[in-house]
């Protein structure tokens, strides 16, 4: 292996960690923002309560409002999170086939 393919290999190495660690980082990250975004619906769900009953007289609509609205966002949330995961993951198995490649090669 000269100097060249031994400085490549390094960078995609140091590259795969970075993504593996941000893969991680994001999968920790979904279930608290998950909850972040359902005590945030729950909040104004019970601020907004009280003030809409002496407007309207029923509060059933406004609980159905808030609650298809913080589903279709956890919804949304959630699809657009595993894409972003699943294209991140595609990437690491990239640089991984690419590392394979390149020690391969040399043998």
């Amino acid at each position: 292996m000269n100097k060249k393919e031994s400085i490549d290999v390094v960078q995609l190495e140091l590259e795969q960690k970075q993504l593996i660690k941000s893969v991680s980082r994001r999968r920790k990250k979904i279930p608290f923002t998950v909850m972040g975004i359902i005590l945030f619906g729950a909040a104004l769900l019970f601020l907004l309560e009280e003030k809409t009953y002496n407007l309207l007289g029923i509060n059933s609509k406004l609980v159905y409002i808030v609650l298809t609205t913080t589903s279709i966002i956890i919804a949304v949330y959630l699809v657009f999170s595993f894409m972003k995961l699943r294209k991140m993951s595609s990437e690491v198995k990239k640089i991984g086939n690419k590392l394979y490649n390149i020690m391969k090669l040399n043998e």
